[in-house]
């Protein structure tokens, strides 16, 4: 039967039925779109998240440059002791900060990422604890001490300029 045939009933009913099946999708578009919004900014939280504990370690890789400035100024055994202190508190620091970086879920390829990061900041790290007694046996003021300064900014700027790049990377 032609719709122009039908009953005044039949046709408010069938208006009635369009007017649920745009409405259904409608809402179904809704929802989809607000699990994508939600599931979105989840993973924004995360990569947020990541970027804060990069920056923490740039931040890190600051002080640990100001530990190893004090350790090659130390005159005294309480200088150096001092500078190994500071080294030693930046660390603890840097532990919880690549502590909470690698709990941050995150997708494979930056997860490898951030976990080579970690690594590579670690290595870091422990080379600074180990070349830092000798820095504090170095005479201030000497082209040894100059050469050793510059030496261990090099280390540092290349550390930085990694996690700059990670930071980076993140963001895209």
């Amino acid at each position: 039967m032609h719709p122009r045939l039908w009953s005044i009933s039949r046709k408010l009913l069938a208006l009635s039925l369009l007017g649920v099946l745009v409405a259904v999708a409608i809402g179904g578009t809704a929802w989809v779109s607000a699990r994508q919004l939600r599931s979105h900014a989840e993973e924004v939280a995360r990569l947020t998240q990541a970027d804060q504990a990069l920056r923490d370690l740039d931040m890190y890789t600051s002080d640990v440059q100001v530990a190893q400035r004090d350790a090659l100024l130390a005159v005294a055994p309480a200088d150096q002791g001092k500078a190994t202190a500071d080294l030693e508190a930046t660390a603890a620091e840097i532990e919880a900060a690549t502590t909470a970086l690698d709990a941050v879920p995150l997708p494979g390829d930056l997860r490898g990422l951030v976990q080579g990061q970690i690594a590579a900041y670690a290595q870091w790290l422990q080379g600074t604890r180990a070349t830092l007694p000798a820095l504090g046996q170095v005479q201030p003021g000497t082209k040894e001490a100059i050469a050793a300064a510059a030496a261990e900014a090099a280390k540092s700027t290349a550390m930085e300029s990694r996690v700059t790049q990670s930071r980076e990377t993140l963001k895209t």
